[in-house]
């Protein structure tokens, strides 16, 4: 028994003339290199203006079995399984504790804490007798906040002082004067609660000296 593998018959069941590179149907043929049919559809105008077409250039929807009809595939109904809806339960989570702002504090150079001694500088009394404390104060103050790390207290007895000097300058006489500014600091060391604990700068002792 002999024979051969090859056969004229292609994968659709359609006889391929190896000859012509045709594949043959019942009544038409169909050119696989250029995906046309070269001969005329046997429905004529009944299957459309064009006479070389297959099933409406959509054989995704239609079919012809034979070369000579139409038919619509009917649709394909997928029984999709109705799946329960997926339920995600989240965990509660303590909140979060965040951390209260703060504003950031504004610290300015010792030499702004202090200023408000700058404007008596170089002013007089009793006459034209010049008043050496405006300038002295001002150097007490600023070694008094590097001495205390510009400590609350120190900052309160510098803020009060400096609001006293301005009523205590409306004095013409100079013993009036500096009896004003030994009440000042006798009042606001005890207001503020403040104890120079760590000494006290010898530029403030000078004016105890010399200016008071």
């Amino acid at each position: 028994m002999s024979g051969s593998l090859d056969a004229d018959f292609a994968f659709t069941g359609h006889y391929d003339h190896t000859v012509s590179g045709l594949y043959l149907t019942l009544y038409r043929a169909y050119d696989s290199h250029t995906g046309r049919w070269p001969n005329r559809d046997p429905l004529g105008e009944a299957g459309g203006i064009n006479l070389y077409r297959f099933v409406q250039n959509n054989p995704v929807d239609y079919v012809d079995t034979d070369g000579r009809g139409i038919f619509k595939l009917p649709p394909i109904e997928i029984p999709w399984p109705k799946l329960p809806p997926i339920e995600i339960r989240w965990p509660k989570l303590p909140p979060f504790p965040w951390p209260k702002w703060k504003p950031p504090s504004i610290n300015p150079p010792n030499s702004v804490r202090c200023a408000s001694y700058l404007p008596f500088i170089g002013s007089t009394c009793d006459g034209g007798k010049p008043d050496s404390y405006s300038a002295g104060a001002y150097k007490c103050c600023k070694d008094f906040m590097d001495k205390y790390k510009c400590s609350d207290k120190v900052q309160c007895v510098a803020n009060c002082l400096q609001a006293a000097q301005a009523n205590c300058q409306t004095e013409g006489s100079c013993s009036k004067r500096n009896d004003c500014r030994k009440q000042a600091h006798v009042d606001y060391y005890s207001k503020c609660g403040f104890v120079p604990v760590k000494g006290v700068p010898a530029s403030c002792i000078a004016i105890g000296l010399t200016g008071l």
